[in-house]
């Protein structure tokens, strides 16, 4: 062959190998574009994320209150749990792996690896562990990982630690003698949790989260510091070891949120919220509020909001800070303060209470036995014809003089709650809300009991408290302090520069508020306590809401009457009801609560005495057997997660309570904490009604649990 021949050889043979590689070249392009594109794409996602810096989230704050000796109690506080992933491209990396090792030495019984049997037993195994999902659910879940070679949510259900520790020794995970638990991929988020399910819940607040998983408060203390409880994000960076294995090290540390205390007391908290809602139960109000604060500091000791709905009443807003209704007769109190302290009248001042100076005001007895009252009586008896005299003779011509009177006193000042969504004390007609306190002198009679003006709740206690504390006005306050990485900002009420009104006037007024309680017909006369003397004021208003008309009640007062410690508000909506019956919740609350004050200043005196307790409540082992040993009472207690504590006269024995996977456990017999603890714990929602022990759960021990019910818990 000549030279020619063979280059034209040469050329056509290099022609052919390049068209060749360019062929090959063009079909790895369509295959990786086309047919496996979704799969590189994923890959490609993957690795980018790996290289990229991973947001530590720092544990959010806690939220504390204190009980009646003086110590903390979690209200809100943030636990690490974490998301299960099943991450199918590693299954593959296993699969070869082992397929090489076994190939290598097919004698070794250890490198034997059945893919489709490791997979139902994997599922299995979490099928009946977490007793959320068939195997089957698990399965498809596994092979649609393996499928498209990513990352694919496990269960929707949270694991916290340990059960995270025991899912990394099922089947699969622990192939290889853990060689192989990258098949498992934990993320670990935050989740909040409240130790007394949803009392005081509008108060306290919830998180929400948004799209970049940084959690904030959608109301309550979680959102008026929110930026203090949430902390600061850390940085985690990527290091890739080696060609599979990446690892990710602290480049910037998270900041812990800072932990907030609140001035609740928690079983004053329980009480209020108890005695409210039975009553709500009983009478069917449509929502109802009640507020407990100390007299001499201005904390606030409990603050409930109900609300109706057909499941229940629940913490759907926060009426006691919020809402901007007449407030009826508990006004009359300001109004005769202001009448006795312009020296316009005297307690004992005889008023026509009968003849009316304005038509259209009426009593809520249309035919009083009596013609005319003492200003004390006016108070007692709740005459709006009478008190719309006495205010009508002195400022009729003049009603911007009773208004500006008012303002005198300082009850209208606007002053900072610490929770958000607070509005003011508003006089005159709505219209005007936004501008200025506006009266004239059709407005002048129904503005001296209670209309043409809206008072939250929280500012009429505001009053009464200052009436109960000698004329000094305190405003109400919620946060105790704030404790930030070892520095503590505390926080203390806030006194106005002057009374009230003198202190004759106030002590006038301490006698009348007395009489309304303990004089035979007065308004709150039904009500009085042979356990405990408390002064206040009913009042009662009709407005229109929500398309129809509805009767708001409320008592406001403070006790024991001589020497006052607590004062107080209960507020309550729904058509045909009576201010006395929002009195029967304060006594209720003021005789329960005082004992609990009681039990608590005698509790010192009882630490050095050794006893026996005649009733133990069951619960966790461990809690038990720490308790018992600080209280140093003689005990056996064995190594049960949960216990029944029986007192056998010599010394405290336990039993084992059972509990059975994927059944209701009983928590009658329980303190309100662990029940929600354990029934939580197994994916059901809980309910409190009453304070105390556990003595009824709705749904019987041993049902069939069904994730997401709601168990209602009654406790005496």
């Amino acid at each position: 062959m000549d030279t020619k021949n063979r280059i034209k050889i040469g050329f056509a043979l290099i022609y052919l190998l390049f068209v060749g590689l360019f062929a090959a070249c063009l079909y790895g392009i369509i295959k990786i574009q086309y047919i496996d594109g979704n799969t590189w794409g994923d890959i490609g996602t993957t690795i980018k994320s790996l290289n990229k810096p991973r947001r530590i989230e720092p544990l959010r704050g806690t939220i504390y209150c204190y009980n009646s000796k003086g110590e903390k109690e979690i209200l809100a506080a943030s636990m690490k749990v974490y998301k299960i992933f099943f991450n199918g491209q590693q299954l593959h990396i296993i699969e070869k792996d082992l397929s090489q090792k076994h190939r290598k030495s097919p004698k070794a019984e250890r490198w034997k690896f059945n893919r489709t049997d490791s997979i139902n037993k994997l599922s299995e195994s979490l099928s009946a562990y977490l007793g959320d999902a068939p195997p089957s659910y698990y399965r498809a879940r596994i092979n649609e990982a393996y499928a498209k070679k990513k990352k694919v949510l496990l269960t929707r259900r949270y694991v916290d630690y340990l059960q995270r520790k025991e899912l990394m020794k099922m089947p699969l995970f622990n192939t290889g003698r853990g060689k192989y638990t990258d098949c498992m991929v934990s993320e670990e988020v935050n989740r909040r949790v409240h130790p007394y399910g949803g009392m005081a819940l509008r108060t306290i607040g919830d998180l929400f989260a948004d799209k970049s998983r940084t959690t904030s408060g959608r109301f309550g203390i979680e959102l008026q510091f929110d930026s203090l409880l949430r902390g600061i994000d850390g940085i985690s960076n990527p290091i890739k070891i080696s060609r599979s294995k990446t690892v990710y090290y602290d480049d910037k540390k998270a900041i812990d949120g800072a932990d907030v205390t609140l001035t609740l007391n928690i079983e004053m908290q329980e009480i209020t919220h108890s005695c409210l809602l039975r009553q709500a139960q009983a009478l069917g109000i449509e929502r109802g509020c009640a507020i407990l604060m100390e007299v001499a500091t201005g904390e606030i000791k409990a603050i409930s909001n109900l609300y109706y709905s057909p499941s229940g009443y629940f913490e759907g807003g926060n009426m006691a800070i919020a809402d901007l209704n007449p407030p009826g007769s508990t006004f009359k109190t300001l109004s005769l303060l202001v009448a006795l302290e312009r020296g316009i009248v005297e307690p004992n001042t005889i008023v026509d209470s009968y003849n009316k100076r304005y038509p259209r005001v009426t009593d809520h007895n249309p035919n009083p036995s009596w013609s005319a009252l003492t200003v004390s009586d006016v108070l007692a008896f709740s005459s709006n014809v009478g008190t719309s005299n006495i205010i009508g003779e002195a400022y009729e011509n003049r009603p911007m003089d009773f208004v500006a009177d008012i303002r005198k006193t300082g009850v209208n000042e606007p002053f900072d709650i610490q929770l958000p969504g607070a509005t003011g004390f508003k006089i005159g007609p709505m219209k005007y809300w936004n501008v200025k306190d506006t009266i004239n002198r059709t407005d002048l009679p129904t503005l001296s009991f209670g209309y043409q003006t809206a008072v939250p709740p929280i500012y009429m206690l505001r009053f009464y408290n200052a009436i109960a504390n000698g004329g000094k006005l305190i405003d109400p306050f919620i946060v105790k302090e704030i404790s930030d990485n070892g520095t503590t900002k505390r926080f203390h009420a806030k006194t106005a520069s002057r009374p009230i009104a003198s202190k004759k006037t106030i002590a006038q007024l301490q006698d009348m508020l007395r009489s309304v309680v303990e004089k035979k017909g007065g308004t709150a006369y039904s009500c009085r306590s042979s356990r405990v003397s408390f002064a206040g004021k009913t009042g009662t208003a009709v407005f229109f809401t929500e398309g129809h008309t509805t009767d708001q009640v409320s008592f406001c007062g403070y006790f024991p009457a001589d020497h006052p410690l607590y004062s107080c508000i209960v507020v309550m909506q729904r058509p045909n009801i009576w201010g006395s019956q929002s009195g029967e919740v304060f006594r209720n609350i003021a005789e329960q609560v005082m004992f609990v004050h009681n039990s608590g200043t005698k509790a010192r005196l009882q630490d050095s005495i050794k006893y026996l307790p005649t009733a133990v409540k069951r619960g966790r082992g461990d809690v038990m057997k720490y308790l018992f040993r600080r209280l140093d009472v003689d005990a056996d207690i064995l190594g049960y997660e949960w216990v029944i504590a029986r007192n056998d006269s010599n010394r405290i024995r336990t039993v084992e309570l059972e509990t059975i996977q994927n059944l209701v456990p009983n928590v009658v017999g329980m303190g309100a904490k662990d029940a929600i603890y354990l029934l939580e714990r197994n994916g059901l929602r809980t309910r409190l009604v009453g304070r105390g022990t556990v003595r009824q759960q709705s749904v019987a021990a041993g049902t069939r649990i069904v994730k997401g019910q709601t168990v209602s818990l009654t406790l005496e």
